[in-house]
């Protein structure tokens, strides 16, 4: 991550996990990081957050 080292550490979060979800979820918050999903919107509105066929 190119200059996150420079960032205030409030500037380099991204996401906030309230407590600890089940699997599932919890799975789905690492996944909403790492495909970026923050730039086009919250979590909850993000498609990937439920399992494909689920």
């Amino acid at each position: 991550a190119e200059g996150l080292a420079s960032r205030a550490p409030a500037a380099r979060e991204v996401a906030r996990m309230p407590g600890l979800p089940e699997p599932r979820a919890f799975l789905a918050w690492f996944r909403f990081v790492r495909e970026k999903g923050y730039e086009r919107g919250a979590f909850a509105d993000w498609p990937g957050k439920k399992p494909a066929g689920g």
